[in-house]
């Protein structure tokens, strides 16, 4: 499912001029605000995007890295068990021989006190070796529970990478996807840019607005307050947003204010008014005293 709609790609398009003057008029200018606005909305949402995708990679990478690093940790344990086995495996041979060699001596002893001697040496090789018996015991119990762990973790890995491969595979197609839309939006971008005439200082002062982060640059007034700051706006600037023959900034917050009612006469020609010809979502509208969207008038 693409991230936006066909309606939405179409707004720049709709919102480029075939021929204007050296100097923009009022309405002409919130109109290229407005697609600027909506075109830098759609890039943030791109970016956002992204940024979620990117995270679930890494995510998901982390996870797939750490199972890895498990098992990695378990084959060395397990590994340093029958090492660690087999060492006291060759100790307790070694013992054994001992033993063997020290009865033999024994029963060559040449008086009882090297007899008792040999004897308790040959008791010492006993201890050793049933200690070293018990050790090898624990190292088998600990070896068991490392090879079923380490089972366990095998199959998770093999699953979960099955899992992790399918899963970077789509987050990578999509962000080709947002990359190519990135793209598409940055060209419409461009191309509403130049629009503006040279060192538009409308234009420069929208980016002014969106830098602090103010990303509603643009807005329209329903009430008397700026949908910005929630300020109230004095008569005058109203007037002057409905009417659209200026460029008006709201006295709290500098956002460009608009009227979108003002908007519909700058949208028709004095002869569709005069016929009645208005779009017919701002013609209920009006007759119902309603607020009109701008999107009902400009498409936007």
């Amino acid at each position: 499912m693409p991230l936006f709609s066909e309606r939405d790609y179409r707004i720049v398009e709709k919102s480029i001029f075939p021929s204007i003057a050296s100097e923009l008029k009022a309405w002409e200018t919130i109109r290229l605000l407005l697609a600027c606005q909506h075109a830098n909305e759609r890039l943030t949402k791109i970016s956002s995007k992204r940024e979620e995708l990117q995270h679930s990679l890494d995510v998901s990478s982390s996870k797939m890295e750490s199972m890895n690093d498990k098992i990695q940790r378990l084959n060395v344990e397990h590994a340093s068990s029958n090492d660690d086995m087999k060492a006291k495996e060759l100790e307790i041979k070694d013992l054994e021989a001992r033993k063997r060699k020290l009865k033999a001596e024994s029963i060559k002893a040449s008086s009882n006190k090297l007899c008792q001697k040999i004897i308790q040496e040959i008791e010492r090789c006993k201890e050793k070796i049933d200690k070293l018996e018990t050790a090898i015991l624990e190292i088998l119990v600990d070896k068991d529970s490392i090879s079923c762990e380490l089972e366990e973790a095998r199959t998770l890995q093999h699953d979960y990478s099955q899992q992790h491969d399918k899963e970077e595979q789509e987050i990578r197609n999509t962000l080709k996807v947002l990359d190519e839309d990135e793209l598409q939006e940055k060209e419409n971008f461009h191309k509403l840019e130049r629009e503006f005439p040279a060192e538009d200082e409308s234009l420069r002062h929208f980016w002014n607005l969106v830098k602090k982060g103010k990303h509603n640059a643009v807005v329209d007034v329903v009430k008397e307050t700026c949908p910005g700051c929630n300020l109230e706006i004095c008569t005058s600037l109203l007037q002057e947003a409905t009417e659209l023959e200026e460029i008006v900034k709201c006295e709290s917050c500098d956002r460009f204010i608009f009227s979108t009612i003002g908007a519909i006469f700058h949208y028709v020609s004095e002869e569709d008014i005069e016929h009645g010809q208005l779009p017919l979502l701002p013609q209920l509208a009006l007759r119902a005293k309603k607020t009109v969207r701008i999107r009902d008038v400009w498409g936007n």
